[in-house]
């Protein structure tokens, strides 16, 4: 642990009252000024805090196992702004990945709907692929990769990193589910309207990868 924070990231020469959480005062100085580094910053704390835990039960050390990344996550303030800036980019990259990092339940989907929210689309594919492993997350990131890109009308774009993600228990009614939520009542409105419309043609490479699951 670094030189004076405790195992609980406070300062250990400092009274009960009068102790300063360090370790998320640190974390939000990082969040807004220098991202980048955040992610690294609770690495190297959960780290030695791994180091100091040796002499532990193995049951105390799974249970803390994803401690500090978890109180990263905690102590970062409320993400409500969509409008993406470099800087704020940096800084949802870095909360997402505290967020998987925190092992915590259905964090990784949590984590995707955050890039998607905003209209991240290489973030969201990328982590997106980290996941691509046939299970339960894999389609539900899936899922909701495929409702945003077709909302948004960027998945002409995007289609064959979207087709390369499918996963095998994805089946047609899953799909018709999606398409009735965003699509126009009437038969008219599946037809291009504009240029980032999805038209009947551009879905066929889709809807072949999608028969044949």
């Amino acid at each position: 642990m670094p030189e004076g924070l405790g195992s609980d990231g406070v300062h250990q020469g400092m009274s009960v009252r009068s102790r300063i959480p360090l370790f998320e005062m640190t974390c939000r100085l990082l969040y807004q000024e220098r991202p980048n580094f955040l992610v690294s910053f609770v690495k190297f704390c959960q780290l030695a805090r791994d180091c100091d835990a040796k002499s532990e039960s193995l049951f105390t050390r799974h249970s803390r196992e994803h401690f500090f990344y978890k109180r990263a996550v905690d102590c970062l303030p409320p993400f409500v702004s969509v409008d993406v800036t470099p800087v704020s980019h940096s800084a949802i990259k870095a909360r997402v990945q505290l967020m998987v990092r925190s092992g915590r339940s259905h964090m990784e989907v949590e984590s995707l709907r955050l890039y998607l929210r905003c209209q991240l689309w290489d973030s969201a594919l990328e982590l997106a692929k980290q996941f691509a492993d046939q299970n339960v997350t894999h389609y539900e990131m899936f899922y909701a990769v495929l409702s945003a890109f077709l909302k948004a009308g960027v998945f002409k774009q995007y289609q064959g990193q979207v087709i390369s993600l499918m996963p095998q228990n994805f089946r047609l009614q899953d799909f018709l589910s999606i398409l009735d939520g965003y699509m126009p009542a009437t038969c008219e409105g599946i037809l291009a309207q504009d240029d980032d419309s999805v038209t009947v043609g551009d879905l066929l490479p889709f809807l072949t990868k999608l028969t044949s699951n």
